[in-house]
């Protein structure tokens, strides 16, 4: 079933990337295992997908990362540039 407020989940290597998305326009995306090394691509891909769908808010939920690198920290950077850029209120 594919229902658009359930969202959809992605795993790369050693991270999940799970989005939900609620009635009134909010996408939180749920970031949980290792961003490390290319797996932050993966989570870069899905708030750029996100944003393209324009919600009034974007959250990005890290509670379930256990380590994280430069590069995922490059990523978690560039997220909030990118909804501005857009003007979507972002939440870290």
């Amino acid at each position: 079933m594919n229902d658009p407020a359930e969202g959809r989940q992605t795993q790369t290597c050693s991270v999940t990337v799970d989005v939900k998305r609620s009635p009134t326009d909010k996408s939180v995306i749920h970031v949980s295992g290792d961003l490390l090394h290319g797996a932050s691509a993966t989570m870069r891909q899905v708030v750029a997908n996100e944003l393209n769908r324009s919600p009034a808010l974007l959250a990005l939920d890290l509670s379930g990362v256990n380590r994280i690198d430069a590069e995922g920290i490059d990523a978690l950077v560039s997220a909030p540039t990118q909804a501005g850029e857009s003007d979507i209120s972002f939440c870290l």
